[in-house]
């Protein structure tokens, strides 16, 4: 409890300096939400508006919205992950929590006023957790803090003690910055998913301790399984790698039918796509857009050496050798003995959930490999596996008081360059470009008639968000339509003729292009590697960027953005054919 409430304060604190979010408005704050992060939001500010509408009203946008996929009606419930904006809602939490405080003539929140400098008005900042909004956050940092409790607790049971998970998780805090993104992004799925997917991890953890499955591990597994799914669309790849390895243990007759039936039973194209790219044997649209972000390139070695610093990566490698070695020497004996009464199968038995974790950490290297974004599950299985080091069966030292000794050395090694990646974390500067976005979306209320927006998929999220304007585009990337209308949307950053760009664009009905100014030359690279018969034409996004192209206009631009408007209609001029006499 003590390490979860730590987590709470840390990953809060961390918010609150990158963003200053306790003196933003409230469109400020729905601007720090980023890309998709403001495309989770605003589901549940849906739901926790208190505007004309009744809840039932408000309700019926997850069965049938049509600016999100402008022209397009969409389930939302159904296509995107937004269960967990559902519950936090309907499972009796912010709505039943504000009538509560409101009949008690209770107040959990306090405003001041705030200047913002020429330019822009004063506005009134409100915290709290009677705020939506911070209600929230504080729902996420409560699940951040569930994470480093179950770290804990699968530490302590692999490490025999309360030592092991103590060395699990003051790894996790030394290497937090690698570990989660939840301080930095809170409505990603992963902020929902992944303590779901720990909680899991540990109740597979007590299944394979114990020799026989029982119903309440078996509804904890297939609820846990059920909420882990339902809150992360990547979480299906994740079950299955532990499918996979159950199924292992299975064939090597090192756990019991039932207990891998019980963790089958409770335990995407693109993916596969992406994985080609990945091994040089494919190059489509979609895959290039996923690997020209950061996350889904490969691990840098800048990572490697951070695990190295905290002596994470050292420690990892001891306790996974000591481990094989132990298990391997255990199997050995069992087969010595395996035609004696005193058979040590009871011993080669428990030895599974430590190698459940280690080939778990192996999947989880290779998937962080290929696409650094999984780092996420490998840091953690790092700092659990470490916590072998604690367990007095695997480590070959006789004397408590010397093992304990050690331990507290490794530790104090660790906290060298750990404490220093902890004041690192605080050491932040408040992020920018609020102020063109702000502009930006201010000048959208204004304009008449109202159109539908396309462009720069980290853009489009705030525009629906904070304007509710119908976009055409969003960067929720995982289904196949939104590809291929990203894809339409994107030929705006090619060397394509305007014409031929506009027609496709005004098939999706698009009135307004968004084009941050950054991300051109990345995007256009994209199109160069798919239509490189085309090099040696003029990009178009340059001539939208500085000019008006037939029959584009700009309209709005700042430093970050440019706005171009569609028209209606048009109409091309060929020249006149020249025929010799």
């Amino acid at each position: 409890v003590i390490f979860g409430a730590a987590n709470f304060y840390h990953t809060s604190e961390i918010f609150e300096k990158t963003t200053q979010f306790s003196y933003l408005s409230e469109r400020e704050r729905e601007i720090t939400f980023k890309t998709e992060n403001g495309f989770y939001y605003r589901y549940y500010k849906i739901l926790t508006s208190y505007n004309e509408k009744p809840f039932s009203s408000r309700l019926e946008k997850f069965f049938a919205d049509n600016l999100t996929e402008y022209p397009s009606t969409i389930q939302p419930i159904k296509r995107f992950n937004v269960y967990p904006e559902v519950m936090l809602v309907l499972g009796s939490f912010y709505l039943v929590f504000e009538k509560m405080i409101t009949s008690l003539n209770m107040t959990f929140k306090e405003c001041w006023d705030v200047s913002r400098g020429p330019g822009f008005p004063p506005i009134q900042s409100c915290i709290g957790i009677q705020e939506p909004m911070y209600f929230y956050l504080n729902c996420i940092w409560f699940l951040a803090a569930i994470t480093t409790v179950c770290i804990f607790l699968t530490g302590a049971s692999l490490g025999s003690g309360l030592f092991g998970g103590l060395v699990a998780v003051v790894c996790f805090f030394f290497n937090h910055g690698e570990s989660t993104r939840v301080q930095t992004y809170p409505p990603l799925r992963e902020s929902f998913g992944f303590p779901f997917f720990m909680m899991h991890h540990l109740c597979i953890t007590k299944v394979l301790q114990s020799q026989q499955v029982t119903w309440q591990q078996l509804l904890a597994l297939s609820s846990l399984t059920a909420a882990f799914l339902l809150s992360w669309q990547f979480g299906q790849f994740v079950v299955l790698v532990q499918i996979y390895v159950i199924f292992f243990l299975h064939v090597m007759h090192l756990i019991s039918f039932n207990q891998s039936l019980c963790l089958a039973l409770a335990i995407c194209k693109h993916i596969v796509d992406l994985l080609k790219m990945k091994l040089g044997r494919g190059s489509d649209f979609s895959s290039l857009l996923y690997l020209s972000q950061a996350e889904f390139q490969s691990l840098p070695s800048l990572t490697v050496a951070g695990y190295s610093s905290t002596l994470l990566l050292p420690s990892v490698i001891v306790a996974v050798t000591f481990c094989i070695l132990h298990f391997l020497r255990s199997l050995f004996i069992q087969r010595q003995k395996q035609r004696a009464e005193t058979s040590s199968q009871s011993d080669v038995s428990s030895h599974v959930p430590h190698v459940y974790h280690v080939i778990m950490l192996g999947a989880f290297a290779v998937m962080a490999g290929v696409f650094m974004r999984l780092k996420l599950f490998l840091t953690p299985q790092m700092c659990i596996v470490t916590s072998l080091l604690a367990s007095r069966r695997h480590i070959p030292i006789k004397q408590t008081s010397m093992h304990a000794g050690l331990l507290a050395l490794l530790l104090a090694g660790m906290a060298v360059q750990g404490v220093s990646n902890l004041k690192k974390q605080y050491d932040v500067s408040p992020c920018g470009g609020l102020a063109e976005t702000e502009e930006l979306l201010n000048w959208i209320d204004q304009i008449q008639p109202e159109g539908a927006f396309a462009g720069n998929m980290n853009i489009m999220a705030s525009i629906l968000l904070s304007t509710e304007r119908p976009i055409v585009n969003h960067p929720q990337f995982e289904d196949e339509g939104v590809r291929n209308r990203t894809m339409a949307v994107y030929r705006i950053f090619s060397r394509q003729p305007a014409m031929k760009v506009y027609q496709v664009l005004h098939e999706l009905q698009v009135s307004f292009i968004v084009i941050i100014n950054q991300s051109v030359e990345v995007l256009g690279g994209i199109w160069d590697i798919l239509e490189p018969r085309i090099l040696n034409w003029t990009p178009l996004y340059e001539l939208l960027v500085s000019g008006n192209p037939h029959p584009f206009k700009r309209v709005f631009q700042n430093e970050v953005y440019t706005v171009i408007q569609m028209p209606l209609k048009a109409i091309e001029f060929r020249p006149p054919r020249s025929y010799k006499a």
